[in-house]
């Protein structure tokens, strides 16, 4: 079951450096449409994490009892 927890806590890390990456480079992006739609896309990480610590809480209160 940790094994879970430690692949939910690599894939929060991997989409949030990802979203840093992105945010960097939008400044690069002259066409604001396409610079909104990119922004827009890389928001959606946020619920990944969100799901991760969500993941990762259930594993930890399961290893808990």
């Amino acid at each position: 079951v940790t094994d879970v927890a430690a692949a939910a806590e690599a894939a929060r890390a991997a989409a949030t450096t990802a979203r840093v990456n992105v945010e960097i480079n939008l400044g690069g992006i002259k066409d604001e449409r396409v610079r909104a739609e990119l922004a827009a896309e890389a928001t959606r990480v946020d619920a990944l994490a969100v799901r991760a610590e969500q993941l990762t809480d259930a594993v930890r209160q399961e290893i808990a009892k």
